[in-house]
């Protein structure tokens, strides 16, 4: 397990002081972009007096559509294939799917406050925190919804199910997407700040005890409770299982100025057999390196090249490559990110316009 040493009240008020800063920050002008894998294709939504929605394709240089957007624009999310992308206004209580190839669109109004969306086969399903609903929307236009517990406010797709996360309860719901029903729910622990899940195993961050709690998806069951740093805030998967490790968990901690590294959750058996196979052949036990920055990040995403951590009180972007990392440019509002194949693409105000940066392999 890794500690970052004892944490006491002050440290969390900090924390929660300093991501409030967010909220009053020029930062959150509203510009969210995506990254569309399979084509290249970035989709710039931005709000303001002209909100607009922009597809560029090779790297910015060359615009592909504009259209009318939403006034706020709060999230971006495409389509698994690529074909669609929804920009959610939470403000305004709009949705605007958006096809990718021509910039044709559909505006939708959600329930209150609509905060996350994803997409599953011919389904558009969106979060809506404040109006308490999780809405599934066919491409009829045909819409269903299942009331959610207070203050749902994370929403994941696994291989079967959907997952959210109340804060206010600290409760995981297991939703049937065919059925929109609650398989099952459990009460884990409140206040928690990220909620992510990997095939097998859940996760949810929880800066009051510097901790992350880990349970099983199949079980829905607390399996353990990794101490790790101070005021662990975020937590992206950054690496699968193989034979020889579990993977890795990356786990942003302003308070301490680090991105922890830990071992992912693996049972009893693969831990031995894995333990066995790296003794064997000399490599000794799996320790993942952490990174240590100048500022406090709080945000973090993995890729298939390294990590993208980011302080959102200066809106500072980084990315760490082979255990390296380098500082990217600051000034970045937190949803103009977005990770490539090769980096990552930001919006930035200054210039009002995407950059693409490469990582050193």
């Amino acid at each position: 397990m890794i500690r970052a040493g004892k944490m006491g009240l002050i440290a969390v008020l900090a924390a929660f002081a300093f991501i409030g800063t967010l909220c009053a920050s020029p930062l959150s002008e509203g510009v969210v972009i995506g990254w569309n894998r399979h084509d290249g294709q970035t989709i710039v939504a931005r709000g303001g007096s002209n909100p607009t929605v922009r597809a560029f394709g090779d790297e910015g240089r060359k615009l592909l559509w504009s259209i009318s957007g939403p006034a706020e624009p709060s999230t971006l999310v495409l389509s698994e294939d690529g074909s669609r992308a929804v920009i959610l206004d939470t403000l305004h209580d709009q949705a605007f799917v958006v096809s990718t190839q021509d910039g044709s669109t559909e505006r939708l109004t959600t329930a209150p406050g609509p905060v996350a969306a994803l997409f599953r086969g011919n389904h558009l399903f969106i979060l809506c925190r404040d109006g308490r609903e999780l809405q599934r929307i066919s491409r009829s236009g045909a819409v269903d919804s299942l009331e959610l517990a207070p203050d749902t406010t994370f929403l994941e797709a696994g291989s079967r199910h959907l997952y959210l996360y109340s804060r206010i309860e600290g409760t995981v719901s297991e939703v049937d997407p065919q059925s929109l029903a609650v398989v099952r729910s459990r009460s884990f622990a409140g206040a928690a700040s990220d909620f992510e899940i990997d095939d097998h195993y859940g996760y949810l961050t929880l800066p009051s005890s510097g901790s992350v709690l880990v349970f099983s998806l199949e079980e829905m069951r607390e399996r353990e409770r990794l101490a790790i740093g101070a005021v662990p805030m975020d937590l992206s998967v950054a690496s699968d299982a193989g034979m020889l490790d579990a993977g890795a968990l990356a786990i942003a901690d302003p308070s301490s100025k680090r991105v922890w590294m830990s071992e992912r959750s693996q049972s009893g058996a693969a831990a031995f057999g894995r333990g066995f196979l790296r003794g064997f052949i000399g490599l000794g036990l799996f320790a993942p390196k952490s990174s240590e920055y100048p500022t406090g990040v709080d945000r973090v995403w993995a890729a298939s090249w390294g990590l993208a951590a980011y302080d959102s009180s200066t809106g500072t972007l980084y990315l760490v490559a082979r255990g390296r990392a380098s500082r990217v440019a600051s000034g970045i509002p937190p949803g103009a990110i977005a990770l490539t194949r090769e980096g990552a693409a930001f919006w930035n105000l200054k210039t009002d316009g995407i950059e693409f940066v490469k990582v050193r392999r």
